[in-house]
């Protein structure tokens, strides 16, 4: 009961960013076609940006030479996200800089490659390619990238060095965790799931361009948030759907493109600053809770001992 209740409160937030926009645009937001519009597209939109596109354009383009098709298309794309994480990752490990440092400076290196492979002219697939974004196709792949997700994180040992790792490297080499072994098996998983994304992506637009999408990094900060509650991979998802929901209300106001960025900019720092500070309150009255109960148990036993 107290998962389910938890989940509950996860979906409070599409719920009510829901309802401003519906309110708010005076119907012209909201109906349940583009809300199930809006499902299937967050299911494949957890793309860190350039990685995607170019892994994208490199086995799009690869499987038009060859001919192998749409299975082409996906295993090629496939390879290439994890070439590109891989690469990643070695200058990550080699040169020693902060994994912040190192992913900008990577991000902007695949963008330019992005415009220059192929002549910039990025990749369009035949239409008979983009089935996986037809039902039940994608669903199925969501399904199937939860599951696989949850078996690496929970049941493999893999996923017990990442989570250890992740809260401090030292002690866990110092009891045998090889860190440089798991770091690459790590970007090895990202980019499979990334060249998947990339598959994904050119399923429904039928293309790949050279263009960057960070709503993903704002889907996994609001996931972070949220992941107390329903735990990260749910949490996540409900981040990414909610900003779906934000870009379509905004679009159904009228709002360019540049007002969409500044409403997704307020959307983050309100809703990061009322977590945080909701968690400091519900804190301070815990404290003062535990504070008055402790001060009744001593009167109580003041009480017992004078009589």
């Amino acid at each position: 009961m107290k998962k389910v209740l938890n989940f509950l409160k996860c979906l409070i937030l599409p719920l009510i960013i829901y309802l401003i926009f519906a309110v708010g645009s005076e119907g012209r937001f909201g109906s349940p076609g583009t809300m199930y519009v809006l499902l299937k597209q967050c299911i494949f939109d957890f793309s860190p940006g350039a990685v995607i596109v170019l892994a994208g354009i490199l086995g799009g383009n690869l499987a038009q030479i060859t001919g192998s098709g749409m299975f082409g298309m996906i295993l090629f794309t496939m390879l290439f996200g994890m070439i590109l994480t891989l690469i990643t990752c070695t200058v990550f490990v080699f040169t020693r800089l902060p994994s912040l440092i190192v992913s900008l400076g990577m991000l902007m290196v695949y963008e330019t490659l992005t415009m220059v492979v192929f002549q910039g002219g990025g990749i369009s697939i035949p239409a008979d390619w983009r089935v996986l974004y037809q039902e039940p196709y994608v669903f199925l792949v969501l399904i199937g990238v939860f599951l696989i997700f949850l078996f690496l994180q929970k049941y493999t040992r893999f996923g017990y060095h990442v989570r250890a790792l992740g809260n401090g490297t030292q002690i866990d080499m110092n009891i045998g965790v090889n860190l440089n072994r798991t770091r690459y098996l790590a970007f090895l998983v990202e980019g499979l799931f990334l060249g998947l994304a990339a598959v994904m992506d050119m399923s429904i637009t039928g293309s790949e361009i050279a263009v960057t999408s960070f709503s993903a990094i704002m889907a996994v900060m609001v996931g972070m948030y949220l992941a107390k509650y329903c735990g990260m991979l749910l949490g996540t998802f409900i981040g990414a759907f909610s900003l779906k929901i934000i870009a379509s209300g905004m679009l159904a106001f009228g709002w360019s493109a540049q007002m969409q960025k500044v409403g997704n900019g307020i959307f983050l720092i309100v809703f990061i600053g009322i977590s945080q500070n909701l968690a400091l309150l519900l804190s301070q009255r815990e404290k003062k809770q535990r504070k008055l109960r402790l001060e009744r148990e001593a009167a109580a036993g003041q009480a017992n001992a004078g009589r």
